[in-house]
């Protein structure tokens, strides 16, 4: 998953065409641009992620002087920041990096944590995956190849998106600090320089419901999805991340049924299913939420 994530993510933040499989190494350079993002993902030092900044000259310095007239027929995320960057100074140096930086490990790690999360889901849980199938067909037989246009009419993806952030939030805090002094007259010790404020997520630990959200308005369930943080500092990042998630599970699921390898994974008689997927999905907390891996079978659809 994290693979996949990366390719995308190569061509929207940072306009690079990367392939499944191996590519050629740039003469000056030791690994491919796919390969070095993987590698900096999971060894990463926060500091560290883009060195001396090699790509920002780079990118600054191709086709000059017609450099803006360059940027502008681009139209990745890193090359839009330079462009605003050096039109109007409205971004410093190191906010250009916090910016391509903050894209690059909350798109690839969460969403690929994510999206292995709803395969695991799926197959523990198949009248949901032939649910989602059958909608999927649907649509296919009414639109043809189902494009961006069509993303409104995926309400079963991105309900099982959303159901998924519910059970397995990626983020397991969300620090918020005050703006100005504050004070609160109830529950907490005076002069408490932390608040924590636990969210609740009332859902049936028993049962994988995606259909929910498809008949509720955002507002109603809006605290439960709060992987996206809360607010006017909520992630800008959201919509792409819902979009990406969206297609990746449409077009997988449109081609692949997914079940569990019984050989690698064995069932415990009697063992009630959140348990099982418990011990499925084995989740462990550090940057970002980690499913564990999790041995799936894909069997292409006839």
């Amino acid at each position: 998953m994290a693979q996949l994530s990366v390719c995308v993510l190569a061509k929207a933040a940072f306009g690079q065409d990367v392939s499944w499989g191996s590519d050629d190494i740039l003469a000056g350079h030791i690994l491919t641009f796919k390969d070095a993002l993987l590698t900096a993902s999971k060894t990463m030092r926060y500091l560290l992620i883009i060195p001396n900044s090699e790509m920002i000259s780079t990118r600054r310095e191709s086709k000059a002087p017609d450099v803006h007239e360059f940027l502008n027929e681009r139209h990745d995320l890193f090359s839009q920041l330079i462009s605003a960057r050096d039109a109007e100074d409205m971004l410093t140096e190191d906010e250009l990096i916090a910016n391509v930086f903050i894209f690059m490990v909350a798109g690839h790690e969460t969403t690929a944590h994510i999206f292995a999360i709803i395969l695991s889901l799926l197959a523990l849980y198949p009248q949901v995956q032939d649910r989602l199938f059958k909608q999927v067909r649907q649509l296919e037989q009414e639109h043809g190849d189902l494009t961006y246009s069509n993303i409104q009419l995926l309400t079963y993806a991105m309900a099982a998106v959303y159901e998924t952030l519910c059970l397995f939030p990626m983020a397991g805090l969300m620090p918020k600090t005050s703006s100005a002094d504050t004070t609160l007259t109830f529950g907490f010790p005076p002069n408490a320089k932390s608040v924590p404020v636990p969210v609740p997520v009332p859902v049936p630990a028993s049962t994988l419901v995606p259909f929910q959200f498809q008949f509720q308005f955002q507002f109603q369930f809006q605290l439960r999805l709060w992987s996206f943080s809360l607010g006017p500092r909520a992630c800008i990042g959201r919509r792409f991340a819902e979009t990406l998630l969206a297609a990746e599970l449409v077009t997988l699921i449109s081609k692949y049924s997914i079940t569990i390898n019984e050989n690698r994974f064995k069932s415990i008689e009697g063992e009630p299913i959140v348990e099982r997927r418990s011990r499925l999905i084995c989740p462990e907390v550090r940057l970002t939420l980690i499913p564990a891996t999790v041995p799936l079978v894909f069997l292409r659809r006839e």
